[in-house]
Order: structure tokens, then C-alpha cells, then sequence
């Protein structure tokens, strides 16, 4: 709190927060896209992921609160503020302080924009994309992308059936999950591993809740604990835990499908079909049939 009141008094009063939000905002999504497609590879545009737009979000909100508290101060003064700021920045960034990271981030972007009395868009944009450049070269592509969540791996999901009827079938289950999970990144193809790990699991009549895991130990640990229950007859639920998990796998990731049944709720297959076309799912089922 001491923090951003400081801040506060220091920032100039030239320009407008609409400017500097828009010029921020066109910077970074411009490195967002060339990170998503950097990443997917074979010639295809990926969209950008809304975890992106969530941290553009963090950056925008501290923009205007920042020009909205603003004092005029002396440029020596700006000036070592800007400084502290950027290590600030790069600090929190380095550190994976990413939230308030990127709150200090709208804030030096508003004092960056102030460097100048010239109150051009085009001043604004250019300081906007020098900042940028600048963090993105102190953290490295990796570092840098992790920041504003533009890193856009593939997710690998399992959805596993875990009714009563799979107490024979569920340890060998988690073997092929264990072996299908253990594949790490090419180096010469940067993206190839896995960014996230997802379970969703389904019984009958039950289905959901999608566990999501950036660390794949603790995705290991969860798989470990899958215990099997319920059901009762033939058919399960199998469609509605694919379309739980169609909702949280990143864009042309696999998915895997582990049951002993046939599906009772093919009033889902709608929906499924639409949702694997939205995200460009590449499906996989591994069945007994």
C-alpha cells in the first residue's frame, strides 16, 4: 500500500490513460501472437489464450489507476522512480511474482509515456514498445512469456472412467497415463511438452469436476489417488466428462478416453462435436473396442 501511494505522487500529468492502455494493449498483443504461433508450429495461427488477456488486464487496470492518482513531479525525480520501477518489474518477473508484477508493469508504462511532454499517439506507442523490448530482453523469450501468460503450450487430458467396473483395468490406467505423460520437450522444437495436465474423471450418474496442473508431479500425485466407485450398469458417462474436459484443454491439444462402456448420454454428442471444432481438439479414444 506504502508502495503504490508513492507511485502515485510520482507520476507526471501529460498524456491519457486511454492512450497509454491502448498502446500497451496493441504492444503486447502483437508479442502474444508471435509467441502462440511461435509455439503451435505446422503452419497453423493460434488463437491467443485468455489466460493473456487476463494478465493484459492486471496491466490496464494499474494504467488507469495510476493516471488517475497522478501529481506532476521534477524529471529527476521521475526519472530514478523509473529506474527502481524497472528492477522492480524485472524482479517480480524473475521471481514469478507475476501479479504484482504486473501491476508495477502498468504503472512504469504510465511513467515511461511521461518521459516525453510530446503527447503524440505515436510517442506513446513508441515508448509502450521500447518498454516492452526492454523487459524482453532483461527476461529471455521463456521468462518473458510466462509473465503475460503468452506461452501457449499443448495440454494433455485424460478422461477416466471410475465406476465400480474398472477396479481391474484402473492400475494399468494409470500406467498408460504415467508412459503417455512422460513425454518432454524437444529442444529443437520449442513448445512440443506439455504445458498443463488435466484429469476428468466420470462414473454414472456423477461426472466433473476437471482437475488442472501445471506441475506434473502434483498432476502425478492426483492420478495416484484415483480410486473407483459407483456405477452400477453398462452404459456411463462418457460423453459429459469429454465435454468437462473439451472446456479447459488448450487449443490442438490430444485427449485420451480410458472406459469399458458405451455411452448413455449421446445427447451430449452436440455438443462435443462443437466444442472439439471450436478448440481444434485432436481427440484420441483409446476404447476396448
Amino acid at each position: 500500500m506504502i508502495l503504490l501511494f508513492v507511485v502515485f505522487g510520482l507520476v507526471g500529468g501529460v498524456g491519457s490513460s486511454s492512450e497509454v492502455v491502448r498502446a500497451t494493449r496493441r504492444t503486447l498483443s502483437n508479442f502474444a501472437k508471435e509467441g502462440s504461433n511461435g509455439h503451435v508450429g505446422r503452419g497453423r495461427e493460434a488463437p491467443i489464450r485468455t489466460s493473456f488477456f487476463n494478465a493484459l488486464q492486471d496491466i490496464e487496470k494499474s494504467i488507469i489507476v495510476a493516471e488517475y492518482n497522478h501529481r506532476r513531479v521534477s524529471t529527476t525525480g521521475a526519472n530514478q522512480a523509473l529506474r527502481k520501477l524497472r528492477r522492480m518489474v524485472i524482479s517480480a518477473a524473475m521471481n514469478g511474482k507475476y501479479k504484482i508484477g504486473r501491476e508495477l508493469y502498468g504503472l512504469t508504462s504510465v511513467m515511461e509515456s511521461k518521459r516525453s511532454l510530446s503527447r503524440s499517439r505515436k510517442r506513446v506507442r513508441r515508448s509502450a514498445q521500447s518498454f516492452a523490448d526492454f523487459l524482453k530482453d532483461k527476461l529471455g523469450d521463456q521468462t518473458f512469456y510466462q509473465f503475460f501468460n503468452i506461452e501457449s503450450g499443448t495440454s494433455l487430458t485424460f478422461v477416466i472412467d471410475v465406476t465400480g467396473s474398472m477396479t481391474e483395468d484402473i492400475a494399468q490406467v494409470k500406467e498408460m497415463v504415467k508412459e503417455l505423460s512422460s513425454t518432454e520437450e524437444n529442444e529443437e522444437d520449442p513448445g512440443s511438452g506439455f504445458y498443463t495436465f488435466l484429469i476428468a474423471p466420470f462414473s454414472d450418474p456423477g461426472y466433473g469436476p476437471v482437475d488442472i496442473f501445471n506441475d506434473k508431479g502434483e498432476f502425478l500425485s492426483a492420478l495416484e489417488s484415483i480410486e473407483v466407485v459407483g456405477g452400477g450398469d453398462c452404459d456411463e458417462m462418457v460423453l459429459s466428462g469429454l465435454v468437462e474436459a473439451l472446456q479447459f484443454g488448450e487449443y490442438y491439444s490430444p485427449i485420451f478416453i480410458f472406459t469399458d462402456a458405451s455411452a448413455k448420454d449421446t445427447y451430449e454428442l452436440d455438443s462435443v462435436n462443437t466444442l472439439a471444432t471450436v478448440s481444434a481438439a485432436m481427440g484420441r479414444a483409446m476404447l476396448p473396442w
